[in-house]
């Protein structure tokens, strides 16, 4: 079962916690939660310093980490205020006078350091 937990991510170990208080000792002994931390952070980090954080289960459970199991995405809109000038202004915005443009950033972590990152237009 320790071996099991050592290849998963901290958020899947510690949703496996909620098994049983069995399950619960094993997952936050500080010999699991050192191999995270080595595992999650080893990439980033030279030096480890676990006694800043209260021992490697707080190292864990408080030191930030981006999520390698998701997306982050992120909606960012602008208003932009339409004039009777505008060029190639189409028939049906005669009567509007602000259109809102719509973008959102999308960015994927992975294991190994890298970051896929998506730029996409509209709603």
């Amino acid at each position: 079962i320790i071996r099991s937990l050592e290849y998963n991510t901290p958020e899947t170990v510690f949703y496996t916690a909620t098994v049983c208080r069995e399950w619960t000792r094993l997952v936050t002994s500080e010999e699991i939660c050192e191999h995270l931390c080595r595992r999650c952070y080893g990439r980033r980090t030279r030096h480890f310093r676990p006694e800043k954080w209260q021992g490697w289960r707080g190292m864990l459970t408080s030191r930030p980490r981006p999520r390698v199991g998701g997306l982050y995405a992120l909606r960012e809109s602008r208003w932009r205020k339409v004039s009777q000038q505008d060029m190639f202004l189409p028939h049906e915005l005669k009567g509007i006078f602000h259109v809102e443009a719509v973008w959102w950033r999308v960015l994927r972590f992975f294991d190994d350091g890298t970051v896929a990152y998506a730029l996409i237009n509209g709603d």
